[in-house]
């Protein structure tokens, strides 16, 4: 991780403090069947995480070897049926499976498909931003901006009003 003897390097209780918070924010298949993934994560009062971190509707990665794998929140819920304030809460989500991210010629890029599930122990977390980028990639030059997406603002949410007339509706010329 730090490869760089000239960089700062943290040591002791610092480096166990920044695995610890890193830790918190990631989750752990324990099931999958093809169409979801079932995942658990620990979450705790000062994880350093949004609130909305592991909630319905956040796109997740799960890495299965040199692929991550790409799904959706579609259902989270305590393991335990109860909410400890100022302790730890053991997430269970259900996670909707939608395709994979691969690096091709040092680029991700975004397939519908899904060539490797993921197995028990998997690790999952947030998708990264240049992940959502190749996800929501628009290759229509008549795409509009409708907005940003919700999980990276600093992504424009774009749609091809062409495509979506098209696709919906019984148009002639």
């Amino acid at each position: 991780m730090f490869n760089d003897p000239g960089a700062y390097a943290p040591e002791g209780n610092e480096a166990e403090e920044l695995i610890r918070k890193r830790n918190r924010t990631e989750g752990h298949v324990i099931a999958c069947d093809g169409t979801y993934a079932t995942v658990v994560a620990d979450v705790h009062k000062d994880n350093g995480a949004s609130d909305d971190y592991w909630t319905v509707g956040q796109m997740i990665s799960i890495r299965v070897g040199d692929v991550r794998i790409v799904g959706m929140l579609a259902e989270t819920d305590t393991q335990t049926k109860n909410w400890e304030v100022d302790g730890t809460n053991r997430l269970q989500m259900e996670v909707a499976l939608i395709g994979e991210v691969v690096e091709v010629d040092g680029k991700p890029r975004f397939s519908g498909g899904i060539s490797a599930y993921p197995y028990p122990g998997a690790v999952a977390h947030r998708v990264r931003s240049v992940d959502l980028q190749a996800i929501f990639a628009s290759s229509d030059p008549s795409a509009v901006r409708i907005g940003a997406l919700s999980q990276a603002r600093e992504l424009d949410a774009m749609i091809s009003v062409n495509s979506m007339v098209e696709r919906h509706y019984a148009v002639e010329d």
